[in-house]
């Protein structure tokens, strides 16, 4: 009976050591989960923060992009400006010298007229002065003739009896005006004075 009894305690309490083997794994075990359930709470929480991080870094790297964009456009408005600004510049210079190159042509071309007119004026002068002078002769010759026996007397429309190849070559030089007053003739047609040469035949 005491054999049997030792044996029921030596088997109860190695089952009660077994239970509190059993009991102790177990708390190992939920220490565990825990343990487990934490560290996956740090990992979500990490990944929350990493997630979070991430997309601020990337609100940044957008804003940062966005910025730099518009920068640029700043950049390339001014540069077209500047250029827009340049071949007004250019356009404007351009237009200025080739103004500049009419106004030098205008003023070669009249300086030009104006040398044409002065020789023109030089040779009109000179043309004015030796019919001047081939006048004076010319009436010289007309009144000295006149002065002389006339061959042919002619009437001119002022009444002045001139010899005929005198007053003809007075004429045909162009003039039109009277030999002995310079004033203009009515017409340059001469007619015989009949009277004056019959009166000279007479004489003769």
């Amino acid at each position: 009976m005491e054999i049997r009894y030792n044996n029921e305690v030596k088997r109860r309490k190695e089952t009660e050591e077994a239970l509190a083997r059993e009991k102790e794994e177990l708390e190992q075990v939920k220490l565990q989960l825990v343990t487990l359930k934490i560290k996956h709470e740090d990992m979500c929480i990490k990944a929350e923060e990493f997630e979070g991080k991430s997309k601020s870094e990337l609100i940044l790297t957008i804003a940062n992009l966005k910025q730099q964009l518009a920068l640029e456009k700043l950049r390339k408005d001014a540069m077209r400006k500047e250029m827009d600004n340049a071949l007004k510049l250019v356009n404007e210079n351009t237009s200025k010298h080739q103004n500049m190159c009419i106004k030098a042509e205008e003023l070669e071309s009249k300086y030009k007229k104006e040398l044409i007119l002065r020789k023109a004026y030089n040779i009109d002068a000179d043309a004015m002065r030796e019919e001047r002078d081939n006048a004076i002769k010319l009436v010289h010759e007309i009144t000295t003739t006149k002065q002389e026996v006339m061959k042919d007397p002619q009437l001119t429309s002022d009444g002045y009896t001139y010899e005929a190849e005198a007053i003809k070559r007075w004429i045909n030089k162009g003039h039109d005006t009277s030999p002995m007053t310079n004033l203009k003739l009515s017409h340059t047609n001469l007619v015989p004075n009949r009277a004056l040469r019959s009166a000279i035949q007479e004489l003769v």
